[in-house]
């Protein structure tokens, strides 16, 4: 065996390493890892203002901590094994290497944030809702009073 170390070199020693804890049960930190796919295409108007408004500021938030971005083409064989894309952006929440929710396209800052934090709690991230926003690329938080368009108001006023 001392032999096989020496002649695999580092290489040899991490496959071994891998092996053996696979054997055991245990698994590397890596193989949990959450990350977000964005899958976009060249000439894809909504995919540069995410990138305009959000990008800058994706990987301090606690939801780009907690699942780091990773950019792919739409078409992509990196894809493969996921359900098809059509439009894009769409924003795959990965964990383990399986998909465990998806936003598809791109409504503006004041949305992305709020439809992300609900695929991501299914893969475990706690969001910190009503907490102020510093981060300014965000939406801020709200005030408990309720969002409404006029077009809702005016239909729950008829209502009453």
């Amino acid at each position: 065996m001392a032999r096989f170390w020496l002649r695999a070199g580092a290489s040899g020693a991490l496959l071994t390493m891998v092996i053996g804890l696979a054997a055991i049960g245990a698994r590397p930190a890596w193989a949990d890892a959450v990350r977000l796919i964005m899958v976009e295409r060249d000439g894809c108007h909504w995919c540069v203002e995410w990138d305009r408004e959000i990008g800058p500021g994706y990987p301090k938030s606690a939801e780009g901590k907690f699942a780091p971005l990773q950019r792919v083409k739409q078409g992509d064989a990196a894809l493969n094994g996921f359900d098809p894309v059509i439009y894009t952006p769409t924003f795959l929440v990965v964990r383990d290497g399986a998909e465990v929710g998806r936003v598809t396209g791109y409504a503006g800052k004041m949305f992305f944030y709020e439809e992300l934090d609900e695929q991501l709690t299914k893969a475990g991230f706690q969001p910190q809702w009503g907490i102020p926003n510093l981060d300014k690329t965000r939406a801020p938080a709200t005030t408990g009073k309720r969002f409404e368009t006029s077009a809702v108001r005016s239909l729950r006023n008829a209502a009453n």
